[in-house]
């Protein structure tokens, strides 16, 4: 009986984790994996239990994250994004490539902030971002946000002790990534060539304003349908998500879902505001 492919995972019951922890219950090769989750309640661990998950409790702003460590230093695949949880987290990566000489997989949810230029409307910029220009995302400065995490995790890249995949929010893509990576595909990039965008369309910040203007307008809140708002190139914000595709990865939904997602969280948060 060949040994099981341990994995552990932080954030399992949130959205996106929680999306990741069902896909690995349905994958095909779920009957040789070994999940064990990092959670804050012993509740919600009782309930990972009954899907034949393991749990470790603790939690990020632990002071002693000796825990992490010792439950990475047994697996084969981890994820992260905390900074001193992370390093708590290589550390143990390190200590198992120590022992066994096999690199860990890991792969961390980073974010598109790193490509946020934080201009408030102040000047343009018309820099189109995709993921397959690793010189451009690896210089980006450590004072960006998400940086101060990423950069740890592609030099432990660097050094050997894992192989790293950093990706923005997308449970599907995540899965792709992950089977990529288990079965050493020479496609799927790690380390400093190891950045997947979740991108499925391109959107300026006009038309979210315009969305959420109109949205208000109809509910009664605002006065006009207009927003008052920069100009266009002022707002243009432009990224691309290639790499993720290259493995096969193909986004299920477009602009017109994410303004209708735009009006119906204005429709919540004013009615939540109304109540």
């Amino acid at each position: 009986m060949s040994a099981k492919l341990n994995i552990f995972i932080t954030g399992a019951t949130g959205y996106v984790g929680g999306s990741v922890v069902s896909r690995l219950l349905k994958h095909r090769q779920a009957t040789s994996f070994e999940i064990t989750a990092l959670l804050r309640s012993a509740e919600k661990a009782e309930k990972l239990h009954t899907l034949g998950i393991k749990t470790v409790l603790g939690s990020y702003t632990d002071k002693d994250l000796g825990f992490l460590t010792k439950a990475c230093a047994d697996a084969d695949v981890a994820n992260s994004d905390n900074l001193p949880a992370t390093e708590a987290i290589l550390d143990g990566l390190k200590i198992r490539h120590e022992k066994t000489g096999k690199a860990s997989i890991l792969i961390h949810t980073s974010g598109s902030a790193i490509i946020i230029d934080d201009a408030r409307g102040l000047h343009g910029g018309h820099k189109v971002y995709s993921d397959l220009e690793s010189e451009a995302l690896n210089t980006i400065a450590e004072s960006v946000l998400h940086r101060n995490v990423d950069i740890p995790i592609v030099e432990a890249d660097k050094a050997g002790y894992v192989k790293a995949y950093l990706i923005t929010l997308a449970a599907d893509l995540f899965i792709i990534i992950f089977d990529a990576a288990i079965s050493n595909s020479p496609a799927a990039g790690h380390g400093t060539e190891g950045y997947y965008f979740a991108e499925n369309f391109e959107y300026t910040g006009l038309e979210v304003a315009k969305t959420i203007s109109e949205k208000l307008f109809e509910l009664g809140v605002a006065s006009s349908p207009e927003p008052k708002a920069f100009t266009q190139d002022e707002l243009d914000k432009n990224f691309g998500g290639d790499r993720g595709q290259v493995l096969g990865w193909t986004p299920k939904f477009g602009k017109e879902e994410f303004l209708t997602y735009v009006k119906e969280e204005v429709t919540f948060y004013t009615n939540d505001l109304k109540a």
